[in-house]
């Protein structure tokens, strides 16, 4: 009760107040706001002076730099953020504590120096793969664990020689799982370590007095450390770009020497090819971690020869202010952006290459054709989705916004006009999706399909054949019906173009089989739920009737024995064929127990509309009727793709639903609904735009708070 009573004093506090850096009226339409989103900035181009005051960190950032991550005005940005009345709650009375601390930060960049792009995406693509092997390591704690226990209750003498050989065995376990480590890393960590070697990056920070003032100390700290104890980095001070540096190396040689090298020495072992492999590519491996101060800026260089790779721009002139890289930003800075970026087509492509290998993280018996095949299929999606160098900003205005701006996309048509945009505007829609894929992208999503399934058929298969132990196992194949159900899926997408909507508003009803006794309640009638849409252009009828059709036989022949499929009824109007599914009578297991045997229930509530035009799967004959007909004569100025997602038709569908659950319910509901009210007062939804803007892709999101 007391959760419940604070939640709904919260609510009604929170009910007056207002959204992130209120500035301009919003338009009352989704529609309007969509269209007031795929607006094109104007501006006149800015002076890297002008520029400079905005954006101040970046002045120092040299004009070759690649790619740059810049979040310019940090603690203020954070501060902004922490007053919207949501965070307050999540931080739980802690926000002055997280202020404090963030406040030190004013502003922070960060950028690759020439050549570093390409092999920071492939960083970041490998480094996620490198953290799934570390896993077996924890093998060793548990040996350590038991071998603990079993020397419990023995006398001293014998105490100390057993803790004498439970640590050689300890060393020799971890000996081993270093081993193991290599071996599963052999394909991967020689590219990561590539990678690293050729990437310089350089970040600045302008810090608060009290910070500036803490970094001597903390280098004078590291440099006793280091020249103490360590055995793989050695401190290092020098004179580059006209000023002290100070920080240290790490050598992948040292590491090898004075580390890897003697444990294989002192078990009589020889490294093996996979781990010879990741021992050369570390032996090779060497870059410097450091820094120096200027006025109140901390600059932190990452580099493998600070000699060539350090550079800081002397003026706003000489720096990347004075490129095209920040150009993008020059309509957006009267809003002071919170965060900013530019990424090189590089950066794009090294990600990309970098997915592939992912596949090198998963055991040799898995790493089959069809995981390849999949992993490919993915990696060339993201190349055709991210074909050039892409920027992007954050802002906040009413809300926060968030674009990004990209080569020519190859995944979507963006001179098409939308032309399900009106049901943007109907109070009952919860979510709002519309595009045009070109045919290369759609047949790409279908290959990927294929791909995973296939992947997916083959693993099932090795885990069970794996599982069964000593006995001999046949893999499992694929049912020949669901394979002609595939195959005339994929002769109806044929049939099908690009144009595709996604719809889903709070005017749904529960299938007829579950509020019909004596399989479903009665009470349940009139529960609303998301009523959901598909929607897609259609190219050739035909071939998508005569595919259904087959499908529909083979689905039959495939539920046959576990009860049958529903079915299927028709109806004509205004050259619209809606297909559903009719309820089965209900086998005597049924009529006695309450319960439907072996029917796939989903579809007694999907509906197919399709004519000449537009073909859609829904949960209602209505609904999927509608969107059909609308598919057919509907347009608007807007084109490209559009995205709405709303959270009053949410609210209105809770609270409709309140009364009827609050008996199944009891308290729960009421909880749900306080919830649903706080965040519906504060935050109206979530839209997107993506236009193209001459041989550009801009993308706009942007989440409206009230």
């Amino acid at each position: 009760m007391k959760t419940k009573h604070t939640l709904m004093l919260l609510a009604a506090s929170l009910a007056t107040t207002t959204g992130l850096h209120a500035q301009t009226a919003a338009p009352d339409s989704m529609s309007a706001v969509l269209q007031q989103l795929a607006a094109t900035p104007k501006a006149s181009a800015l002076t890297p002076e002008q520029r400079a005051a905005k954006l101040g960190v970046l002045a120092l950032i040299p004009s070759d730099a690649e790619s740059f991550v810049a979040v310019p005005h940090f603690a203020d940005s954070i501060a902004n953020l922490m007053s919207a009345p949501l965070l307050q709650m999540a931080a739980q009375g802690k926000q002055q504590d997280i202020l404090k601390i963030t406040g030190m930060v004013k502003s922070i960049a960060i950028a690759t120096g020439p050549g570093s792009s390409e092999a920071m995406g492939r960083m970041l693509a490998l480094m996620p793969s490198m953290a799934a092997l570390n896993s077996p390591l924890m093998e060793v704690q548990a040996t350590d664990m038991d071998d603990e226990n079993d020397d419990s209750d023995i006398d001293d003498e014998k105490q100390e020689e057993a803790e004498k050989n439970r640590m050689e065995r300890m060393q020799k376990s971890s000996f081993e799982s270093s081993r193991n480590s290599m071996r599963r890393a052999a394909d991967i960590m020689p590219a990561l370590l590539q990678a690293t070697n050729n990437c310089s990056t350089l970040a600045v920070a302008e810090l608060d007095p009290s910070a500036i003032a803490s970094i001597d100390p903390f280098l004078m700290q590291a440099k006793q450390g280091i020249s103490n104890s360590d055995q793989v980095m050695t401190w290092h001070e020098g004179t580059y770009a006209g000023r002290p540096w100070k920080g240290c190396i790490f050598d992948g040689k040292n590491l090898v020497q004075n580390i890897i090298l003697p444990d294989y020495k002192k078990y009589n072992v020889t490294p093996d090819a996979a781990e010879q492999k990741v021992i050369n590519a570390l032996a090779a491996t060497k870059f410097y971690y450091l820094c120096t101060v200027q006025d109140n800026k901390l600059i932190i260089s990452f580099c493998s020869d600070p000699a060539k790779d350090i550079k800081i721009a002397a003026s706003p002139k000489e720096s990347i202010l004075s490129t095209s890289k920040v150009a993008f930003a020059d309509a957006r800075l009267d809003k002071n952006p919170d965060l900013l970026y530019s990424l090189d087509k590089a950066f794009a492509e090294g990600a990309s290459s970098g997915l592939l290998g992912l596949g090198s993280v998963i055991p040799a018996p898995a790493r089959t054709p069809q995981i390849t095949a999949l992993l490919k299929s993915v990696s060339d999606i993201a190349k055709l989705s991210t074909p050039d160098a892409m920027t992007g900003l954050l802002w906040a205005d009413k809300g926060i916004h968030f674009e990004t701006t990209q080569g020519a996309t190859a995944a979507l048509d963006l001179n098409s006009p939308l032309q399900l945009l009106k049901y943007a505007d109907r109070p009952e829609t919860i979510l709002y999706g519309e595009c045009n894929y070109t045919s290369r992208f759609s047949a790409l999503m279908v290959q990927m399909v294929e791909n995973a399934a296939s992947a997916t058929h083959t693993m099932y298969n090795m885990i069970h054949s794996t599982s069964m132990g000593d006995q001999p196992s046949q893999p499992q194949p694929v049912p020949p019906q669901l394979l002609s159900m595939w195959q005339n899926v994929k002769t109806a997408l044929s049939g099908m173009d690009g144009k595709t909507a996604l719809l889903v508003d709070n005017k749904g009803k529960l299938p007829e089989i579950l509020v019909t006794p004596p399989v479903g309640d009665p009470a349940m009638k009139n529960i609303a739920i998301p009523r959901i849409a598909l929607y897609k252009g259609v190219a050739n009828r035909l071939r998508i009737s005569m595919a259904w059709d087959k499908m529909y036989a083979s689905a039959k022949e495939l539920y046959a024995q576990a009860g049958g499929m529903p079915e299927l009824k028709q109806a004509e109007k205004n050259g619209i064929s809606t297909y559903g599914f009719v309820m089965p009578k209900l086998p005597a297991a049924a009529e006695q127990h309450g319960i439907l045997i072996g029917t796939p229930v989903v579809l007694l509530d999907t509906r197919i509309s399709i004519s000449d035009k537009a073909w859609v799967i829904g949960s209602s004959s209505g609904y999927t009727y509608d969107i059909a007909r609308a598919a057919a004569t509907g347009t608007s100025e807007l084109k490209g793709a559009a995205f709405a997602f709303r959270l009053a038709p949410i609210k209105d569908m809770v609270d409709k639903n309140a009364p009827l659950m609050k008996g199944m319910m009891p308290g729960a509901i009421e909880q749900v609904q306080t919830i649903t009210a706080l965040i519906a007062s504060q935050i109206d939804g979530i839209y997107g735009t993506t236009t193209a803007e001459g041989n550009k892709t801009r993308s706009h999101l942007y989440l409206r708070t009230k």
